[in-house]
Formats: C-alpha cells, sequence, structure tokens
C-alpha cells in the first residue's frame, strides 16, 4: 500500500505519522494535534479576531504543509495560491456566464467537507507519482479531473470560485457495480463547474487496457 497507493487518502498516512511524537497515547496525540490544526485554519477566518491577528497566523501558516488554505470565497477555503492572472481566451468562452478581470490559481480547495486538488505533485527526478489526486466525482453523476481551481475576481473583490475540469465520457458500469463504470476513450470536454457541483472525490484506475473511475465515498454518504 505505501509503494502502490491508488486512492487520495492514503497520502495522509504520512501526516498522522508526524503526528505522532512518543509511543505513548498514539491516538489521542493524533486527535489533540488534528484538532489544533483545525483550530489555525479556521482562526483566520474568524471575524471576533483582531484583522491584524487573522492576518499573522494566515501569513504563518502559508508556509507550514498543514495550513493550506489562506483564502475563503463563499463558503470554499481556498490554499497554495499559485498565481493571479488575466484569463485566456477558451476560459473566457467557458466563463461567458461568469465574466471577470482576473483568475487566482489555488492548488487546493476545501468545500462540503471535500478536499479538490489541481496538477500533479512535484517529484525528484526518476521517482514516479503512485497517487493521483485531482480526481472528482459531481451531483450529477460525472467523473471529472481538476485542470485548475480559480478564484474569479472583478473590481479586486473575489466573487465567486470554481474549477476549470475535463470531464469524461463514461460507459455502462462494471458487472452491475453502479459506482465503477470504465472510461470509453473518448476526448474528454473541458468546462467551468462550482464548488457546489463537487460530491465526492474519485479515483481513476487503468487495468490492462481498460481504465476505470469510482467515487470515493466520504463520512457522512454512505450509498
Amino acid at each position: 500500500m505505501w509503494g502502490h497507493s491508488m486512492t487520495g487518502f492514503e497520502s495522509r498516512n504520512r501526516h498522522l505519522g508526524a503526528m505522532v511524537k512518543s509511543p505513548r497515547g498514539a491516538i489521542h496525540q493524533i486527535v489533540r494535534r488534528y484538532h489544533l490544526l483545525n483550530f489555525i485554519n479556521f482562526a483566520t477566518f474568524d471575524d471576533n479576531l483582531p484583522q491584524p491577528v487573522r492576518d499573522n497566523i494566515r501569513s504563518i501558516l502559508v508556509g507550514h504543509k498543514d495550513g493550506i488554505y489562506s483564502t475563503q470565497v463563499g463558503s470554499t477555503r481556498l490554499g497554495d495560491r499559485v498565481t493571479r492572472r488575466r484569463p485566456t481566451d477558451e476560459e473566457r468562452e467557458l466563463l461567458v456566464d461568469r465574466p471577470c478581470d482576473f483568475l487566482t490559481e489555488y492548488r487546493k480547495a476545501l468545500h462540503g467537507g471535500v478536499q479538490c486538488r489541481s496538477g500533479l505533485p512535484v517529484l525528484p527526478d526518476g521517482e514516479e507519482v503512485r497517487s493521483d489526486n485531482r480526481h472528482i466525482y459531481t451531483w450529477d453523476d460525472q467523473f471529472c479531473t481538476i485542470s485548475s481551481i480559480v478564484a474569479l475576481e472583478n473590481a479586486g473583490v473575489n466573487e465567486a470560485c470554481g474549477l476549470f475540469v475535463d470531464i469524461y465520457e463514461v460507459g455502462d458500469p462494471v458487472m452491475g457495480v453502479n459506482h465503477i463504470v470504465p472510461l470509453t476513450g473518448e476526448r474528454p470536454t473541458r468546462q467551468f463547474v462550482t464548488m457546489a457541483t463537487v460530491r465526492n472525490s474519485a479515483i481513476k484506475v487503468t487495468l490492462g487496457n481498460e481504465t476505470y473511475v469510482m467515487p470515493i465515498p466520504n463520512q457522512v454518504e454512505l450509498d
């Protein structure tokens, strides 16, 4: 499992291991540090704290491996900012109903308990990426790969955020298992979707000559 992880949540094993500092009370150590990190992250959006304090916490978290969420747009938290730029011509066409002056790209987003990621991790030369966490499953039963996570800015204000995704064409479920479907091989369609569209993370697996996709069940939705 350590060398051939197919699922995004398994990449958290490394972080969980780092939370244990001594052999006694390992579970309690993980729980305490998990809640502490959550508290610190949410503190950056607490209106009861003075803005200079929130800014100082945010500046510390940006340089911390677990402090990934530095911006909030609506109910979505964004982190690991990449760049702020003008939208491309293709992006403007996809955003015809949501025109914007600038896009700010991020590598991670959290909405409704589902974490979204764009891009593959940068590994040393010769190392192979074994876990691709860019795949999502939407509420309208579509499987997508995230191209980029963006906040849409007009007049200096982030008005909305969402994802540029490649939507796959899929075939019939495998042997009656409704949540596992094969890709048809047709070229994916690029679209812009809002964060509210995201239902779950998903897995994309290649077995022999076939590639399959399936959602990852979350802890509050067990079909």
